[in-house]
């Protein structure tokens, strides 16, 4: 998990982009060769380690392989153990006795069993994350398309021909998207986002 303090936006729509993506989980171990499941770095000049930037911005990694059981007098541990087992938990006595002890993991829990449950809400889910995954294997392919035959104009074409996959339309051929000029792109591009935005509003 990378966390900045929420009041450092700057810091993080510079490093980020928006603010949204301020926190990220990650199932897996960065820094093994610490022992620690919590690890803090600030930004430091680099041939002189004790000058440091600021201290108003802290990037916090909680990796979930490194925490063991959870000490009981730790919230961000409980949640932590909660977070890392959610899924797996049967013969898990610890687990039984935090969902015992924390009436907001409980009731985490219980939104979890109930979202299981719920075919319509995951045939939902397993839907966005599908968009998800064939919306940003598409930018890679305009990327790499855009290696070829210009950046910016072969992103676009690869964005226009991945909206119109997506929105279930006839895909434009890439040989023609070429034969037009930027501005005449981005102004397809415009009008097939506003189309993907007006669907995505209904859903």
């Amino acid at each position: 998990m990378i966390y900045v303090k929420p009041t450092s936006d700057i810091f993080i729509k510079y490093l980020f982009g928006k603010e949204e993506h301020k926190s990220l989980l990650l199932d897996f171990e960065l820094f093994r060769e610490t022992g620690r499941y919590h690890l803090g770095f600030m930004l430091r000049e680099c041939r002189d380690p004790e000058l440091y930037l600021t201290d108003h911005l802290v990037l916090h990694f909680l990796e979930l392989p490194g925490l063991g059981n959870y000490n009981k007098e730790k919230q961000l541990e409980q949640w932590l153990y909660y977070l890392k087992n959610e899924g797996k938990t049967e013969g898990d006595e610890a687990m039984k006795i935090l969902l015992k002890e924390n009436p907001q993991i409980s009731k985490a829990h219980e939104k979890y069993e109930a979202f299981t449950r719920d075919e319509a809400l995951l045939d939902a889910y397993e839907a966005h994350m599908k968009w998800k995954r064939d919306y940003y294997s598409g930018i890679e392919s305009a990327r790499l398309e855009g290696e070829k035959i210009g950046v910016g104009k072969g992103e676009v074409i690869g964005k226009i021909r991945l909206f119109h996959e997506i929105l279930g339309l006839s895909v434009p051929l890439s040989d023609e998207l070429k034969e037009m000029s930027v501005e005449e792109l981005k102004a397809m591009l415009e009008k097939v986002e506003y189309k993907w935005m007006h669907v995505k509003s209904k859903k």
